[in-house]
């Protein structure tokens, strides 16, 4: 199979000093809002491809409650079930999505404007823009997110938590519920917005390319992967997952075969067979991109994403999920038919049910060395 090379080099001239130049490429940069002021050096060009943003939750909001105890409800703190346990306070804490898509981007000390789609919350540029030597790059914060206190409670009171625990999965709301008198203080959360650079050499004599090497795909049980040295990622496609559930229960009837309801697996129109009704939960959507340990912000719920983002060796990416468990366990046998009554869906087995399942973002990866 022949080598597939992907040369780098622009074939127009610049002119400097009374001399034709041409650009070779150097490396990948990132740089976010810890980065300050990034001048592109003497001699080099920048290439910029690529913008995206990260994200972090945080508990936005709390609300008061005073449930009043019974038998249907009783209090989860104490199992109190009547009027004794009346009016016990609750407070529920809901998440919020803290995301940097909202941050400024200076050129030379002036704040340029960046095409934003709104329904994927990524920025995406019509084209890449360029930058001279002396050129400067910096990227603002936006305001910052704060995270509320957990308030502490009486002894024997009870609060529901929400996701304070447990979360740090975008939509996932598992229920924590945590009673007595912990209390957690409140912080302050940043995120960045990420530029991805491409840099260049303005030589004379160009020599160095990048060569295709293989490709990758990631998904949450590769875990975390790095960039080889001498070598360069480019990742191209996020495919994510669109709704999963586990079963919760499960109903069974017989059911007669006739000319005018056969058999929908098997077409049989005599006899009987078995049709299993599933009640299905759905999972939380817990899938996350991690660059560098942060979580980049994509769309949810998505079929695929588009990238073109280029990391530098050294970089780290992490793609997680979800591991949500069936409450209970079915085997369906071949041609065997189940009812999905989540969504009214017929299907034909074999199927099972079984234990824990975990999705994942599936990343698509290209990689280069540089020769």
């Amino acid at each position: 199979m022949r080598s597939i090379l992907l040369i780098l080099f622009i074939q127009f001239p610049f002119v400097a000093f009374g001399q034709a130049l041409q650009m070779e490429f150097n490396r990948a940069l990132l740089i976010n809002s810890d980065s300050g002021n990034v001048v592109v050096p003497a001699g080099k060009a920048w290439k910029v491809v690529s913008i995206f943003d990260e994200t972090v939750p945080y508990r936005s909001s709390v609300s008061v409650s005073y449930p009043r105890g019974n038998a249907s409800t009783p209090d989860a703190c104490n199992g109190c079930n009547d009027a004794s346990c009346n009016n016990r306070e609750m407070r529920s804490y809901s998440w919020s999505d803290c995301s940097s898509k909202d941050a400024p981007v200076y050129a030379n000390g002036k704040e340029i404007s960046i095409e934003n789609i709104q329904s994927t919350s990524l920025l995406r540029l019509k084209s890449p823009f360029w930058l001279k030597a002396g050129d400067s790059l910096k990227v603002g914060h936006t305001p910052p997110c704060y995270s509320i206190p957990v308030s502490s409670q009486p002894s024997g009171s009870c609060w529901n938590c929400g996701t304070i625990f447990l979360d740090n999965l975008p939509g996932c709301t598992p229920d924590v519920r945590q009673c007595g008198t912990q209390s957690i203080p409140g912080y302050i959360v940043r995120v960045s917005r990420w530029v991805n650079i491409l840099e260049f050499d303005l030589l004379q004599n160009p020599t160095r390319s990048l060569k295709f090497h293989q490709v990758h795909t990631f998904d949450a049980t590769t875990g975390q992967q790095s960039v080889p040295q001498g070598k360069m990622w480019r990742i191209t496609k996020s495919l994510a997952h669109v709704n999963q559930y586990v079963l919760q229960s499960q109903t069974n009837q017989s059911v007669a075969a006739t000319p005018s309801n056969p058999n929908p697996c098997t077409g049989d129109t005599t006899g009987n067979y078995t049709r299993w009704t599933l009640q299905m939960n759905s999972c939380c959507n817990g899938e996350v991109i991690e660059l560098n340990g942060k979580e980049m912000r994509y769309r949810e719920n998505s079929v695929f994403e588009d990238y073109n983002i280029w990391l530098p060796e050294g970089t780290t990416i992490e793609s997680k999920g979800s591991n949500c468990a069936h409450s209970t366990s079915l085997s369906i046998p071949a041609q065997g038919v189940y009812f999905f009554q989540n969504n009214n869906q017929l299907r034909c087995g074999p199927a099972q049910f079984s234990g824990s399942t975990q999705y994942s973002p599936l990343l698509s990866i290209l990689e280069f060395e540089v020769q």
